[in-house]
C-alpha cells in the first residue's frame, strides 16, 4: 500500500506546481493586459520574456 500512497502524493505534488504555474500564468497576462511592461511582468512573476510572448500570443 506505501507504493500507491507514494504515487498518490507524487501525483497530488505535480497537480499543484501545474495549478500554481497556471495561476502565475494567468495573473501575468492580466497584468499584460492592463499596460504594466513585459519587462516588470517577467521579473515579478519568474516567466522569461519569451513565454510571455508566446502566452499573450496565444490569447
Amino acid at each position: 500500500m506505501q507504493f500507491a500512497t507514494s504515487w498518490e502524493k507524487e501525483g497530488y505534488q505535480k497537480g499543484l506546481r501545474e495549478g500554481r504555474r497556471e495561476g502565475v500564468f494567468e495573473v501575468a497576462l492580466q497584468a499584460l493586459q492592463s499596460g504594466v511592461p513585459i519587462e516588470q511582468v517577467a521579473q515579478f512573476s519568474g516567466l522569461s520574456l519569451d513565454e510571455l510572448k508566446r502566452a499573450s500570443r496565444g490569447k
